[in-house]
């Protein structure tokens, strides 16, 4: 399903067989896409006959019998894929650095300036040699 997921990110259908029947025989269809509905993940395709489907992931897993896929539409998913997980690490870095942001000015603004004061005069007063 790996290779299906990325060729999907990479914006390609995906002919696969799978197998159909219980004589043992085969069946082409046309993946186009993944869908989760109520937190069931699907296989969406189209059969031969032009009817778009959907089947539960995991069984759509366990009757997959060959997979016809593009590989330069698989470096690009890959990639695609990669972009994505940078993005993530990004966003999560900015939200690190908004929170420690806020909880500075947090503390900034618990701050009497007097006290403040108060630590200069002390830091000036220490700073001198006599």
């Amino acid at each position: 399903m790996d290779i299906i997921d990325t060729q999907l990110r990479a914006g390609t259908e995906v002919p696969v067989a799978l197998s159909w029947g219980s004589d043992g025989g085969y069946h082409k269809v046309l993946v186009t896409g993944t869908e989760t509905v109520d937190g069931k993940e699907y296989v969406d395709y189209i059969n031969p006959w032009g009817r778009e489907e959907r089947m539960p992931r995991e069984d759509f897993e366990k009757r997959l019998a060959d997979i016809s896929y593009d590989p330069r539409a698989q470096v690009l998913g890959t990639v695609l894929q990669g972009v994505d997980t940078v993005k993530d690490g990004i966003d999560t870095v900015r939200d690190g650095i908004g929170r420690i942001t806020e909880g500075v000015k947090d503390v900034i603004d618990r701050l009497d300036p007097k006290d403040l004061q108060m630590d200069v005069r002390l830091s000036q007063f220490r700073s001198i040699k006599l």
